[in-house]
């Protein structure tokens, strides 16, 4: 992506419009590629290479040679392909198969996948010893992820609505940390499992709104 927007740079600077003008759009369809059927990681990397598009357009639509027609274009083309990008509560199911698959795994495999050389052998120990464990970490799972989901779809509905008013509301007026499990919580902390859980709160909640803000930001600055 960053060769991309260099490049479309270039051509900015030589006066080739319609050129640089595809290079954004080919990083947008990029981020959305990148995004599509993702995890969070994923997901928040095809959403920062939008971010760098949000960024440059301007700078190209404000160039000398630019012309209205081909502003208007370009704010249908972004709007279509914007709406292509995969929804954030599509990255919250793939991440808990994902993670759901380790914890149904050999307490030895999910302590290998972990990367935590340290922690691996206590993993090992965990499961073989206390095996009821990973049942209850299993449950704690569950529980994270269906206040992720139900969070994230809450509040990609109200983006989708153009309602803008729970921003003000809790809790997403304090960051989107849900209280049961801020800090991970203590009944979260007990189980060495869960702790290789991170829950996507609040970045996974906060990102869609990033997202949509900068969408609308780019296309409010190439109308005027």
């Amino acid at each position: 992506d960053r060769l991309l927007a260099l490049d479309a740079r270039r051509l900015e600077s030589e006066g080739q419009l319609d050129e640089a003008l595809e290079r954004y759009l080919a990083m947008m369809r990029m981020a959305r590629h990148v995004a599509n059927r993702g995890t969070y990681i994923p997901w928040l990397i095809g959403s920062a290479i939008e971010s760098v598009v949000c960024e440059r357009m301007p700078l190209w639509a404000a160039h000398a040679d630019q012309t209205p027609e081909r502003i208007r274009k370009v704010i249908g083309d972004l709007e279509i392909i914007a709406k292509d990008f995969p929804p954030v509560s599509d990255a919250v199911k793939a991440e808990y198969i994902m993670l759901r698959q380790s914890l149904e795994s050999d307490p030895a495999d999910f302590a290998a996948a972990s990367g935590s050389v340290d922690g691996a052998a206590a993993l090992v120990l965990w499961g073989r010893l206390m095996p009821w464990e990973l049942t209850r970490a299993r449950r704690l799972h569950n529980d994270i992820t269906a206040w992720d989901l139900a969070t994230v779809e809450g509040v990609e509905r109200e983006l989708a609505a153009g309602h803008w008013e729970f921003l003000t509301k809790e809790p997403f007026y304090s960051g989107g940390v849900s209280s049961q499990f801020a800090g991970y919580g203590p009944q979260v902390a007990t189980t060495p499992f869960i702790r290789l859980l991170a829950p996507a709160t609040p970045s996974i909640i906060q990102a869609p709104v990033r997202r949509e803000t900068q969408l609308r930001a780019l296309r409010i600055i190439l109308a005027l």
